[in-house]
């Protein structure tokens, strides 16, 4: 009879004890072991620590006759990082990538480096590691070599006074230099891994550093917590400001070369199901424009982008999410359907997008909304029961 068949009211003692002799016939069987540790643990008649100890103890002794099982490498070392005294953590983490490798392998060593120099090193083995491990679906891929690229990032601008060393490391990996140093040189083999969406991401991150000095509040590693501390297909805005701090042709150079290096405008157009990653790119441009008060040329960037009834839409949650006041609103939609005057299908559906996702809660205005699209257009049934809806 299998482990998996006994009878388990038993004490937990003797549970154990079936385990056990179990694993005698059965040393390769990792779920067995790793079932002993976890019953260790939950012994009531022994102190926490001593269970611990006990338990590690197991789990060495699975570790001596399965040298290339992840999961007891992983539940020992987490264990062992459980106790008082885990001086000796490091090196162990160490030790067991001789044998297996895993992300959250390198993550523990990454946490527990004091040295920055040894951390970048542990992040470019890392990646290494992403390159090369089939297990990995591609988006995860992905996802985990940005989150390497921005802890490699963040690690630059906490040990330097300034943003510029990390600034120079994104711009000699993103943008072709001659001059580059081997960390950089090592770092752009890996942009391949990258997906359109982590991609965009990425070279977000590096307008954002140049405009103000800092990661996206949105993609700050949390050194606490493991790699995948920053959500997939996290969205990375950019709140830029009236008074730029580097100069608007600057800015839109590296949208420019941005553009052209993952291509945007072909995937874009040919690959619809990765419009919605290419967006934030999209956005940050027109709201750069926004912000300088050019709204001809936030109009083109959308324009070029969509379709002219989805930028209409598109356009005023952009101008009204920074300023959510009645005023702002009609401000904001007088401003998108002067930019194109033709009477077309689409402005039914921005009228109808207004009325009934921005001031549902505002009767007035909505009341004054519906008497200018009646003047303005033929009307819409739709429209017509929103208005006798309001009245």
């Amino acid at each position: 009879m299998g482990i998996e068949d006994s009878r388990y009211f038993c004490p937990t003692v003797s549970r154990i004890q079936m385990v056990e002799e179990f694993i005698i016939n059965n040393p390769n069987d990792t779920k067995s072991w790793i079932r002993l540790a976890k019953l260790i643990l939950s012994k009531t008649s022994s102190k926490p620590n001593e269970c611990l100890e006990e338990a590690l103890s197991a789990l060495s002794r699975a570790l001596e006759v399965n040298h290339y099982s992840k999961e007891l490498w992983l539940m020992y070392l987490r264990l062992y990082f459980r106790q008082e005294d885990a001086s000796n953590g490091l090196q162990l983490c160490k030790e067991s990538l001789v044998y297996v490798k895993d992300l959250a392998i390198f993550y523990m060593i990454f946490h527990h480096e004091t040295n920055v120099s040894n951390k970048e090193e542990t992040l470019l083995e890392c990646l290494e590691f992403l390159k090369s491990d089939e297990e990995l679906s591609t988006s995860k891929r992905s996802h985990y070599t940005l989150q390497c690229f921005i802890h490699l990032v963040q690690l630059r601008l906490l040990s330097h006074k300034d943003s510029k060393n990390a600034q120079i490391l994104l711009r000699n990996v993103l943008i072709e230099r001659s001059e580059i140093s081997e960390v950089e040189s090592t770092l752009r083999k890996y942009l391949d891994l990258l997906n359109i969406g982590d991609g965009v991401a990425l070279w977000l991150s590096y307008l954002h550093i140049i405009e103000f000095m800092c990661l996206p509040s949105s993609l700050v590693p949390l050194h606490s917590r493991p790699f995948s501390d920053i959500p997939q297909n996290k969205i990375v805005h950019i709140n830029w400001q009236t008074h730029l701090r580097c100069s608007l042709s600057d800015l839109v150079d590296v949208f420019e070369v941005c553009k052209n290096k993952l291509n945007i405008v072909y995937m874009f157009s040919q690959q619809p199901k990765e419009r919605e990653k290419i967006m934030p790119y999209y956005d940050a441009l027109a709201l750069l424009f926004a912000s300088q008060n050019i709204i001809s040329e936030a109009y083109k960037v959308y324009l070029n982008s969509i379709k002219i009834c989805d930028f209409l839409i598109s356009y005023i949650f952009l101008i009204f999410k920074d300023d959510q006041t009645s005023n702002a609103l009609t401000c904001s939609i007088q401003r998108a359907l002067s930019l194109h005057t033709s009477p077309c299908e689409c402005y039914h559906r921005v009228y109808f997008e207004i009325i009934t996702n921005f001031i549902v809660t505002d009767t007035r205005l909505a009341d004054s909304f519906i008497d200018e699209y009646l003047t303005r257009l033929s009307p819409s049934k739709q429209i017509i029961d929103r208005k006798s809806q309001f009245r």
